[in-house]
């Protein structure tokens, strides 16, 4: 992946970015770190400076198509991810699983913290695969994100009489095991829902790795771009969905046409958090934003962007 041209204010002394020919976003380490803090082109960057953008830990604006960062902003600190988590745990389910797979609501509700937010999941319930990936991305469920987990381990080690505990531990393997397949090399994994943990971080860097991978699956990008959902489970009960992410929804005042996902996260270490992706004028972009003080602010930050750089 090549950075396009640095800000004015740091051109003059920062070195000159590494080009790098991939097919999705580059590779960092912490040594590279110092010289990604902000990239972007001078008139853009000089538009959004001037426009004092809410506070946020960091922040990126890349093009699928051009393989190029048009903004970003300490993209390799270490983050607490939040909901953004979910995503891996999606991705690494289908690993293992069918969208049409059932699988039942079990004991391991016991592992969802009482303030986190529920798809209406309830012991006994049977749903899809496709169903509980819904709740967990579209409703931010994290009942649906345990289901899933302890369902996926069950499944990848034939054996469905593997304890609760096990499944969450063996099914979090398997997710840094796929985050560090896709390049996520500054990332770890400790919970499948995104409650905060110090052992749990990404960087933004590592988050548009997850969401080009997400956008490159027809299944998953399909979900992710779901503003509402009605669902029937296979036991009957039934629900609906509204997406929390507000760029899709209609009737919202930051409604974007263009925008096609992807994902909220909020958590107190994280803060607000917005990974999202639009698709204008032929071209694919993904914008992170990550440790807002507020949900204003994260969208705040993306429609700036938004409308700066496409």
């Amino acid at each position: 992946m090549r950075y396009i041209v640095q800000t004015a204010a740091i051109a003059a002394a920062a070195t000159s970015a590494a080009v790098q020919t991939t097919s999705a976003p580059p590779r960092t380490t912490a040594s590279t770190a110092a010289t990604t803090t902000q990239t972007t082109t001078t008139e853009i960057a000089a538009s959004l400076t001037k426009e004092k953008l809410p506070q946020c830990k960091s922040a990126a604006f890349y093009c699928r198509n051009d393989d190029s960062y048009l903004y970003s902003d300490s993209i390799n600190m270490c983050i607490a991810p939040a909901g953004l988590v979910k995503l891996a745990t999606a991705a690494t389910a289908l690993k293992y699983t069918e969208l049409s797979d059932r699988f039942t609501v079990g004991s391991e509700m016991k592992f969802v913290d009482s303030d986190a937010i529920r798809a209406d999941l309830a012991q006994g319930n049977i749903l899809t695969m496709n169903d509980l990936i819904a709740g967990m991305l579209i409703a931010s469920g994290n009942d649906a994100a345990y289901t899933i987990a302890v369902s996926a381990a069950r499944a990848y080690e034939h054996d469905a009489d593997m304890s609760d505990s096990e499944a969450v531990d063996c099914f979090v393997d398997l997710m840094n095991k796929f985050a560090y397949n896709i390049g996520m090399y500054n990332t770890n994994f400790t919970n499948p829902g995104g409650w905060d943990d110090a052992n749990q971080y990404t960087t933004v860097s590592d988050l548009m790795r997850l969401a080009d991978y997400v956008l490159n699956d027809p299944q998953l990008s399909d979900i992710v771009s779901t503003h509402y959902k009605y669902v029937t489970f296979q036991t009957g009960q039934y629900t609906d969905w509204i997406n929390t992410n507000q760029l899709l929804n209609a009737q919202s005042a930051r409604y974007i046409p263009e925008c096609i996902g992807i994902k909220t996260g909020t958590t107190d270490d994280g803060g607000s958090c917005l990974l999202s992706a639009f698709s204008k004028n032929g071209k694919t972009y993904i914008s992170a934003v990550t440790g807002c003080l507020s949900d204003d602010d994260c969208y705040d930050i993306t429609l700036k962007m938004f409308n700066s750089l496409t």
